[in-house]
C-alpha cells in the first residue's frame, strides 16, 4: 500500500512513520510554515533517512497567529496533564485542515491511496482539528472533493497515550531518539516545561516504569 506520513520530526510522527514502513511504500511531507521550533524540520530529515523514506518539505504560509509562529506570544508551560484542556496558545489556524488538503492533492497526483496523521489522544482536548469527528469529517469531504474515492486519511495513534505509542515505536524499533517535540526550544534544545515535553517526559516514565529493558539504546 502507497501511504503519504505526515512527519513533523515529533515522537508520534516518527512512530507513525515507523508503522506506515512496515506496510508499503512510503513518503514523508513536513511543512515549513515558518515555526519558532525549525529543529523539527531538521528531526524529520533524520528519521526520514533513518527509516529509507523518501522526504519532502513544503513551504507554506499560514495566516493568523500562534504561539508557533509569533516570537511575542508566550508558550504555555508548566501544565500538568490534566489541567491541558482548552485552545492553548499554540493552536495554529486550520493547520491540519491545510497539510492535509495538500498531502489529498499530492496523493491524487502521484498515485498515494492513504494519508497518515499522528494525531493521538492527548490533542483531542486542546486542538479541534485533531479529533475523531474532524478526521470523519474530512474523509467525508474527500468523497465530494476529489476524482479518487479511494484516497483516505488514517490516524493509527488517535486512541493512544504518549506511554502506548512510546511502547509501540520500541516494538517497531522506530527511531525516537532522533524525534524532537519540544514547542519552545533553546540552540536546538528542548525546554522540558512546555506541553509537549511535559506530555513526552510523562510518557517515557510510565513506558520506562512498565518495559525497562527496552530503553538501553533509545533516547528520551
Amino acid at each position: 500500500m502507497k501511504t503519504i506520513v505526515l512527519l513533523s520530526g515529533g515522537l508520534d510522527s516518527c512512530v507513525m512513520a515507523a508503522i506506515a514502513q512496515k506496510k508499503g511504500e512510503v513518503v514523508a511531507l513536513s511543512f515549513n510554515y515558518q515555526q519558532r521550533h525549525n529543529y523539527e524540520l531538521e528531526a524529520a530529515k533524520l528519521i526520514a533517512d533513518h527509516l529509507s523514506i523518501q522526504h519532502h518539505i513544503i513551504p507554506l504560509i499560514i495566516p493568523g497567529s500562534s504561539a508557533l509562529t509569533d516570537i511575542d506570544q508566550p508558550v504555555v508551560k508548566h501544565r500538568p496533564p490534566q489541567e491541558m484542556l482548552g485552545i492553548p496558545s499554540t493552536y495554529v489556524p486550520a493547520r491540519n485542515t491545510l497539510f492535509l488538503s495538500y498531502a489529498v492533492s499530492f496523493a491524487e497526483s502521484f498515485g498515494f491511496s492513504q494519508i497518515m496523521i499522528g494525531a493521538n489522544i492527548h490533542d483531542r482536548n486542546c486542538y479541534p482539528d485533531c479529533s475523531p469527528a474532524f478526521f470523519t469529517a474530512f474523509n467525508t469531504l474527500l468523497q465530494f472533493a476529489i476524482k479518487d474515492k479511494s484516497i483516505s486519511v488514517h490516524t493509527p495513534l488517535i486512541d493512544l497515550s504518549k506511554k502506548e505509542i512510546i511502547l509501540e515505536g520500541l516494538h517497531l524499533a522506530a527511531p525516537i531518539s532522533l524525534s524532537f517535540s519540544c514547542y519552545d526550544p533553546h540552540n536546538n534544545k528542548a525546554c522540558g516545561a512546555c506541553d509537549a515535553c511535559v506530555l513526552r517526559t510523562q510518557g517515557f516514565k510510565e513506558a520506562y516504569a512498565s518495559s525497562s529493558s527496552h530503553f538501553e539504546n533509545q533516547g528520551s
